[in-house]
This record gives C-alpha cells, structure tokens and sequence, in this order.
C-alpha cells in the first residue's frame, strides 16, 4: 500500500471499507461439517464480522486518539493557569493508558487527520498500516473528489 498515491490509493482503500450493519453471529450449533454448503455460508458470516470488529477497532483506535488531543488541550490549558503544577504530558499519559508519549502521538497525528473523514473508521485496517501510510492518504484527501468520498 505505501507506493500507492492518488485515486490507486483511493481505490485500494475502498475494498478495505466494511459496512456498519449489525451482523448475526453464527451460532455454533447450526454449523454442519457434514454439508460443505453449510459450511460456506458460516465461514463467510464469521468472515465478515471479523472485518466489522476488525474497522470497529481501528475506529475505537481513531477515538483514543481525538480523545488525547482533547486531554491535551485541556493539559496545556491546566498548564498556563496553574504554571507551578509538576504534571507532565508525557507522564499522565503513561499512568492514563499505559503507553508512552510517542505512542499517544502516532494515535494524535492520525485522530487529527482522519477526524473530518468517518468513512476511516469503517475500514478492515490495522491501525499501523494507515499511520505507516497517513502520509499518501494526506496527499490523497487534498483531491475534493476524492476527499468528499471519505467524510
């Protein structure tokens, strides 16, 4: 994906999207190993609701990162009415999820990015391809045919 640009990188990004529709899951007790057809039918619904849990991550991912630009905010803002305050960024975000300051940055950058186009959130992604590619998808969204596509 990362040597694609413009409408190729468009086009391959759209069979990535997943529908948003509730899918049923399968239930295990109506699966047949002995009617292949059956068996078809239960692999290609498990299928698909791996691919909507899978763009349900990456849009849950999306909003961990709207919400730390918020956290942000209001840090700086806690920062210059209370300048004596010993917080730092980097340490509340380690005792808030865990994770270190430039992990919190990657899920900022791409939050910031992405936030006016909700069709992201809808793809079959892992997060670590769309940060390792959100420089071509940049470039890519400053076309406005394409770009309406994604909000």
């Amino acid at each position: 994906m990362s040597k694609l640009t413009g409408e190729r990188l468009n086009l391959f990004l759209k069979e990535y999207l997943v529908e948003d529709n509730p899918l049923i899951t399968p239930e295990n007790e109506k699966f047949s190993t002995t009617n292949l057809g059956d068996a078809q039918v239960f692999l290609k619904q498990a299928y698909q609701t791996i691919q909507v849990r899978k763009a349900k991550l990456l849009t849950a991912t999306l909003n961990v990162g709207l919400w730390l630009n918020k956290c942000y905010a209001l840090f700086e803002i806690g920062k210059i009415h209370n300048p004596d305050n010993p917080l730092i960024w980097s340490e509340w975000v380690k005792e808030s999820i865990g994770k270190s300051q430039s992990y919190a940055a990657k899920y900022r950058n791409v939050a910031r990015l992405f936030e006016p186009y909700k069709k992201f959130g809808n793809l079959d992604l892992s997060f670590d391809s769309i940060y390792v590619n959100r420089r071509n998808i940049k470039e890519m969204l400053q076309n406005h045919d394409i770009s309406v596509q994604w909000k």
